[in-house]
């Protein structure tokens, strides 16, 4: 079961509104999964990209835990079963996986949201 904040980051994967890139959180391309999360959840959490750059909080490829606790992620890579079953590798091809597509991954978090999440919020 998703939550109002986990269902907005699966919409806004869905949605086709956003580039979608790889192996760090943002760049110029677009957004991986988890940084579209950062990205969805900076109002509410008073803070932004940092300017220049492609970090957010201090970090530019896993989530920052301030949004995997917003989020209620049980990792910050968005693990659903073995340390190579996550959100990341999905995003990015590597692990054994193939690229997947936004739409694709919000799928993903649809049919594990119980071992992605540790809560719905």
């Amino acid at each position: 079961m998703l939550g109002p904040r986990q269902l907005k980051l699966v919409e806004a994967l869905e949605s086709g509104e956003y580039n979608q890139t790889t192996r760090v959180l943002k760049n110029d391309e677009g957004y991986c999964c988890l940084g579209l999360a950062c990205e969805l959840a900076k109002e509410d959490l008073g803070c932004d990209w940092a300017p220049g750059s492609n970090t957010f909080l201090g970090y530019e490829e896993i989530l920052p835990r301030k949004v995997m606790y917003y989020y209620n992620f049980t990792t910050t890579t968005g693990n659903f079963g073995s340390t190579k079953q996550c959100l990341t590798n999905l995003n990015d091809g590597v692990g054994g996986y193939c690229q997947n597509t936004f739409k694709e991954i919000a799928q993903v978090i649809r049919d594990n949201s119980e071992r992605i999440f540790s809560s719905p919020v």
